[in-house]
């Protein structure tokens, strides 16, 4: 049987904590073949492996079929599986609240818009000219700082 020396002991802790998944106990399966009789026992008690992790990689060693680890499946679930109805039901009270409201004793014009923005829109320099005329940038703030008006209809 193979000594564990406290240097070799960090070299093999450190290595099986960089990997993940069948890398880790692939690793750790051979470890505990090299320490040989009584290695997994020894590697639970030295090295803090679980031994059914370490059967699990021997397995997958000695047969060469890799165990899938479902990461996927653990965690915490989207709140639509939860809650299927509730972005629907946050749009139905966003409009109330949009509908109720007031500024200077006029109502907003709610729509829900359904479909998605597209990005990296580029504008010609024309068109660009016509949304310049309703935006005021402030000279003290910077370009990115500006007020936009609109012509009401």
């Amino acid at each position: 049987m193979l000594q564990l020396t406290e240097s070799l002991k960090l070299l093999f802790i450190e290595t099986a904590n960089k990997l993940k998944g069948h890398e880790r106990r692939r690793f750790m399966a051979l470890t505990v073949q090299e320490l040989g009789q009584g290695g997994q026992r020894l590697a639970e008690r030295e090295l803090g492996w679980n031994r059914d992790l370490v059967r699990k990689g021997t397995r997958e060693v000695e047969t060469g079929i890799i165990c899938l680890d479902a990461f996927q499946a653990r965690g915490r679930k989207a709140i639509e599986t939860k809650l299927p109805n509730l972005l629907e039901e946050e749009q139905i009270e966003s409009r109330r609240k949009l509908v109720t409201m007031t500024w200077k004793g006029r109502h907003p014009t709610v729509a829900l818009i359904t479909e998605n923005y597209s990005t990296g829109v580029k504008l010609t320099k024309k068109e660009m000219l016509a949304i310049e005329n309703q935006i005021q940038r402030s000279p003290e703030l910077g370009k990115w700082f500006i007020d936009i008006y609109y012509n009401s209809v």
